[in-house]
């Protein structure tokens, strides 16, 4: 029992807490490495809640975060999975990978998905997204014709660093968070088993001199992994992932 309830804390936490927003977060980086084809930076947090309780209880984990900065060039990205469900099938020769969309309750794609240059729901999308243009590059468009785009991956959430964020991204869950600086990927999330918040996020604005970041997918569905010289990172917030992913598969987004 002791080992189950260490092997699911972290599902518990965001389950317990899910009514308590952080109030504040306050990041200080704690390593750096350089992986060759990308730099990972891991960044340690302390949160104040809306609640005594809370803060008093949080402070017995310890989050840290983690930022990869991949640039794009050279870089070939293409869906991994095209099906919402039935395949879960991840190339051992993808250098990274991570889930990326949305679905709506009934598993279908959220508005404006193109995969193989078939649109697959009915919308244009009218906000800022994220997409692969013709030559496989990583996009992220703001206009509402997506014919252009092979594929359309993301129906989201941007985030600007006043961007108050809906008390749903404020509470700690497992997320991930990307943007474009400098033709580079920048992806951000709690490091292995770390929760994070928007809150969280909203610190690292001005650490790493971005504009806005877009919500991936997440809350409690999160699948990651990014092969360096040294170490790969990976890590799914999903336990048993490898026994019913076929039953219900994200998309994911893969570079190699």
């Amino acid at each position: 029992m002791l080992i189950i309830l260490w092997f699911f804390r972290n599902h518990i936490r965001l389950f317990v807490f899910k009514n308590f927003p952080v109030a504040k977060s306050s990041v200080v980086k704690y390593s750096n490495a350089d992986e060759g084809l990308f730099t990972v930076d891991i960044y340690t947090c302390q949160r104040t809640y809306t609640g005594k309780i809370p803060t008093f209880v949080n402070k017995a984990f310890s989050d840290k975060l983690m930022v990869i900065s991949w640039p794009l060039t050279g870089i070939k990205l293409n869906n991994l999975v095209l099906a919402p469900i039935g395949i879960d099938i991840i190339s051992e020769k993808q250098l990274f990978y991570f889930n990326t969309l949305f679905f709506m309750s009934d598993y279908s794609p959220t508005t404006g998905l193109i995969s193989e240059k078939v649109k697959i729901s009915k919308k244009n999308p009218s906000k800022t997204r994220f997409g692969i243009n013709d030559k496989g590059e990583l996009t992220i468009f703001k206009n509402g014709n997506n014919k252009v785009y092979e594929d359309v991956l993301q129906a989201q959430f941007t985030f600007k660093q006043n961007s108050k964020g809906s008390k749903n991204f404020r509470t700690l869950n497992y997320r991930q968070f990307v943007t474009i600086k400098n033709n580079s990927l920048i992806y951000i999330s709690g490091y292995n088993n770390s929760l994070i918040s928007w809150t969280d996020v909203k610190e690292l604005f001005l650490i790493l001199g971005v504009n806005y970041v877009i919500a991936l997918d997440g809350g409690a569905s999160l699948d990651y992994c990014f092969k360096g010289k040294k170490i790969n990172y990976q890590f799914s917030s999903i336990p048993l992932r490898n026994f019913y992913g076929k039953y219900n598969s994200p998309y994911y987004l893969e570079g190699r």
